[in-house]
């Protein structure tokens, strides 16, 4: 018989009906005893039908059918009660708390995340038993608001009556299966479920619970005293701390420590000593999170520079002032590598003497240079990072560079991963170079180079520019190494995410200045262009924006790449007006010298011209309509004014329209010659009455 299926149904007791017509067994301590059936199926109906047991409601599929214990013969309740080993009315405030015990899966993670304040967790049986706890209070909570219904009714009227349900009910349940560990007294068990209603969860962890004795530096004071020596800048080793700790304990009575027991506290406290024992910046690289980041699979997304001393020496002598010859060997050149983290490929470089803003710079132009050689078009980053290197002076370029600059934070190298690509090329070609100097002074003597052979071979080393030379093989092998992967990154990208340097963002952020000395010559522009001496040769640049001529007093300096001089940048005083002029095309003089492309930039010449032409024109119809008015004034009459400002032939707007109307009716062959020479004649017109009347060298 299973005790579950005692229930109380409309708020009386019932037992399944089968109880009474099938064999069952009783559970001693010792042995289970089979009995036979309390009585045949058939008396089982002669007694429904005669009244002498009464049935509960009707079972559906799967459910057996339910008598009233209370209405059968106490031969049969001894029988069930026997059977069952229990009071039937017990078993059913137990089946009743049973069936409302459901799983709390909040609960459970709550406990299992609960943390002390030593920073340790509630072991593994706790958890479970703390979590039962809360099923089990659950399941009063569940109660108590349906105490009203029929289901529950019996539980008691009272509070005291239904705390010593809930209490006989916890008495009933299986310890096995549900060792809750609550109080057996009815007024603790409500007081703790009290706690439970108001704080939740944390009320059911004993107050205790985590709490360890206290060891010889746990006392507040005496643990302050040990951390402020294991924290202390002179990075005091455990002999030391545990010395002088004592020097504070014995006056003050307390227990003396032994280094042993200061090499647990620094174990267990290292985190918090070591930004002072050792600094901030190896604290940070050592306890706090590092990212964990992955490399761009896109050309052109991420590029990183830094500077770096290459381990390879080379000779130099001075002459002193005196006159005597001096010759180093200890001498190292520095390279700064402009690299893209897609394939880590050296995109830019520059090597110099030693670094600054200057070979910086010159690493960034190398490589918006390369993007042209490799693919066609001159490209920037979406993304640079750098250290913080002369950060003020270089920022107007990196921003100029990229799409976003972003600095990396002082002092951190793992920001950087062009530092371990330095490490790389020191091992996979510096050390294999007779001129090697070693690896970084940190590093184990028995990996360094024999420093007295280097002694006896350093007039064998190279000079600056045979150096110079080495350098630049190491970062070509790396770009044809890494150039078909580097290649594919690119093809790849999509094209709109492709940001093109434009060729006068590249002078106006990389170009040679055109002085003499440490002075910024200027030019201004004369009716051939911007006449310019770059390295001793003259020069003439001009450009086809109609804008640029409007500025003819204007002082332009001029920004240049000595590698292309075909086009420069002109820019004024303030930088606030740019224009990218081009090398002046030089035109022969004798119809049979031109060649090829003479006409395309003769007729590009005159197309400008005509179209300046008529935007001078199109101004003094505009100013002519503006005044007309002003002009027909009666207080004007005879004055000078009037007569200056009227067109010579009283009718200028009115002659030109006749013009194009007569060009709008010409046939299409015959349009081009008559329209040259209306247009000629015109034009003579004005340039006749011009010269009368106007200074026209502020207009062309």
């Amino acid at each position: 018989m299973e005790r579950s299926q005692i229930t109380y149904i409309n708020n009386q007791l019932c037992v399944p009906a089968f109880w009474l017509y099938s064999d069952y067994s009783i559970t001693t301590d010792k042995k289970v005893i089979p009995m036979p059936a309390m009585m045949t199926y058939k008396s089982y109906g002669m007694s429904v039908y005669r009244g002498k047991i009464h049935t509960v409601g009707h079972p559906g599929p799967g459910k057996p059918a339910m008598v009233l214990y209370e209405r059968l013969d106490e031969n049969y309740k001894m029988l069930i009660e026997a059977a069952i080993g229990g009071n039937p009315y017990k078993v059913a405030k137990r089946n009743l708390i049973e069936r409302e015990i459901l799983r709390d899966e909040n609960a459970a993670d709550f406990f299992y995340k609960h943390q002390f304040e030593d920073g340790k967790y509630i072991k593994d049986t706790k958890q479970a038993e703390y979590t039962l706890q809360a099923e089990i209070f659950n399941a009063f909570t569940h109660i108590i608001k349906n105490k009203k219904s029929m289901q529950y009714k019996h539980v008691g009227r009272t509070k005291g009556e239904m705390w010593d349900t809930f209490t006989e009910a916890l008495g009933e349940l299986d310890t096995d299966k549900y060792p809750h560990k609550l109080p057996a007294n009815p007024v603790r068990l409500r007081d703790k479920y009290e706690k439970y209603a108001e704080s939740g969860y944390e009320s059911l962890i004993h107050a205790g619970h985590g709490n360890n004795s206290a060891s010889a530096t746990k006392e507040e004071e005496q643990e302050a005293i040990a951390n402020r020596l294991l924290s202390d800048h002179r990075n005091l080793d455990n002999v030391q701390v545990a010395s002088l700790y004592n020097l504070v304990a014995e006056p003050l009575g307390w227990k003396k420590i032994t280094s042993g027991t200061v090499a647990n506290m620094r174990k267990r406290t290292e985190t918090l000593t070591d930004g002072g024992r050792l600094g901030q910046t190896a604290f940070r690289n050592k306890h706090t999170m590092q990212f964990k980041r992955t490399a761009p699979k896109f050309a052109l997304t991420y590029w990183t520079l830094d500077g770096w001393d290459v381990e390879l020496l080379y000779q130099k002598t001075e002459i002193d002032k005196k006159g005597y010859s001096n010759t180093t060997y200890h001498n190292r050149l520095t390279v700064v590598v402009v690299l893209d983290a897609a394939a880590k490929y050296p995109i830019g470089y520059a090597i110099g003497t030693h670094e600054n803003t200057d070979l910086i710079t010159a690493a960034l132009r190398n490589a918006a240079q390369h993007t042209a050689e490799l693919f066609g078009t001159m490209y920037k980053p979406n993304q640079i990072q750098s250290d913080n290197y002369g950060r003020g002076a270089l920022t107007p370029i990196y921003e100029a560079m990229s799409e976003k600059y972003t600095p990396a934070r002082v002092k951190n190298a793992k920001a950087k991963i062009v530092e371990p690509y330095f490490k790389y090329l020191n091992k996979t070609y510096c050390q294999l170079l007779p001129n090697w100097s070693g690896f970084g002074i940190t590093s184990r003597k028995d990996k360094q180079p024999n420093s007295e052979l280097l002694n006896k071979i350093k007039k064998s080393f190279p000079d600056e520019a045979e150096c110079r030379g080495q350098i630049t093989a190491i970062m070509e092998t790396e770009r044809e190494k890494q150039y078909q992967k580097y290649k594919t990154a690119y093809e790849i990208m999509p094209a709109e995410n492709r940001l093109e340097l434009s060729y006068d963002n590249y002078l106006y952020s990389f170009g040679k200045f055109n002085t003499r000395g440490d002075k910024k010559l200027t030019n201004r522009m004369e009716p051939d262009g911007l006449l310019i001496t770059i390295n001793g040769e003259k020069r003439c640049y001009d450009s086809f924006e109609r804008k640029f001529r409007m500025l003819y007093r204007t002082d332009w300096t001029i920004l240049y790449d000595e590698n292309n001089l075909d086009r420069v940048l002109a820019v004024n005083e303030d930088g606030t007006r740019r224009f990218l002029l081009e090398d002046k095309y030089i035109q022969p003089m004798a119809l049979a010298d031109r060649q090829d492309g003479d006409a395309e930039q003769r007729k590009r010449t005159d197309d400008f011209n005509n179209e300046l032409e008529s935007e001078v024109i199109d101004f003094n119809e505009k100013n002519y309509e503006l005044t007309r008015h002003v002009l027909g004034d009666k207080r004007l009459e005879g004055t000078l004014t009037k007569l200056v400002l009227t067109d010579s032939h009283g009718q200028h707007k009115d002659r030109k329209n006749e013009l194009r109307a007569k060009t709008e009716k010409l046939n299409a062959k015959a349009e081009k010659k008559e329209l040259k020479a209306a247009v000629k004649g015109f034009r003579e017109e004005q340039d006749e009455w011009i010269d009368n009347k106007l200074d026209t060298s502020k207009y062309f």
